[in-house]
């Protein structure tokens, strides 16, 4: 998946160009905030079951994840992990990897269940520095298989800290495709940042495959508490739109493709 931030971004840009208020601007910060932090956590949880090659104890999972997780960071050397129990603890440094994770540093831990006929849960802790974010995840999966392919129903809570600086806190709920190439997310996440009110925001039917753009038909729509919100439709392009409350429809680049 490619980074959301530098996305939203633009978009937040383009809306304040076209008269938005600084209320627009702070929540539209919050819901980039919420995105980055939602798409940092699903991509490490994503690659933490990748790495598990089928294990079904939740033992073995966590001593096959620590052996395996070498291949699954670049660059090489940049993360070390062990396991105890069924926790394993991973220490990273400015690492990138698969579904756009990029540049992370710090602590991750993941512990896992045994599997079950409905698959395994897996919780996920840390504190870490990713695309500029503080990151303290506090998530919690549950992970069924199909072949080759993961679902999972992620429950979110945790807090940070953005650049600017700003302390932020997060919860909410959705569901998760991917098989290695793409991932899908569908949910809703509410963000309160102490830089600006709450929002809420809701990812509908994105799935992006690697070296792609978005799928047509997903879209990500930020509302603010008091009801303004603004919605990014994806084409399948390298272009997005974005319209808003205020009935404008704007064309937004995407760091996507070639």
């Amino acid at each position: 998946m490619h980074r959301l931030a530098p996305t939203l971004l633009l978009s937040l840009a383009a809306a304040s160009c076209g008269g938005a208020t600084h209320d627009d601007d702070a929540d539209a910060v919050g819901g980039v905030d919420a995105l980055e932090a939602t798409a940092q956590t699903q991509a490490l949880l994503s690659i933490v079951n990748d790495v598990t090659r089928g294990a079904v104890g939740a033992e073995m999972a966590a001593a096959v994840a620590a052996q395996n997780t070498a291949g699954a960071f670049l660059p090489s050397g940049c993360v070390q992990a062990t396991s105890a129990g069924a926790t394993v603890t991973y220490t990273l440094n400015g690492c990138a990897g698969a579904y756009g994770l990029a540049s992370v540093s710090g602590t991750l831990r993941a512990t896992f269940s045994e599997v079950t006929p409905s698959g395994r849960t897996v919780a996920l802790s840390g504190e870490l520095q990713a695309n500029g974010l503080t990151l303290r995840p506090d998530a919690t999966a549950q992970v069924s298989f199909m072949g080759s392919s993961r679902m999972a129903s992620v429950t979110v809570m945790g807090t940070g800290t953005t650049p600017r600086p700003s302390a932020f806190a997060q919860s909410g709920s959705y569901m998760s495709t991917w098989d290695g190439a793409c991932l899908g997310l569908t949910g809703r996440v509410s963000n309160t940042a102490s830089s600006g009110g709450a929002v809420t925001v809701d990812i509908t039917n994105f799935r992006r495959c690697r070296g792609g753009c978005p799928d047509a038909g997903g879209r990500v729509t930020v509302t603010s508490a008091r009801g303004a919100s603004v919605t990014l439709t994806f084409n399948g392009a390298a272009t997005a739109t974005l319209s808003g409350s205020r009935g404008r429809n704007l064309p937004v680049r995407l760091y996507c493709g070639s």
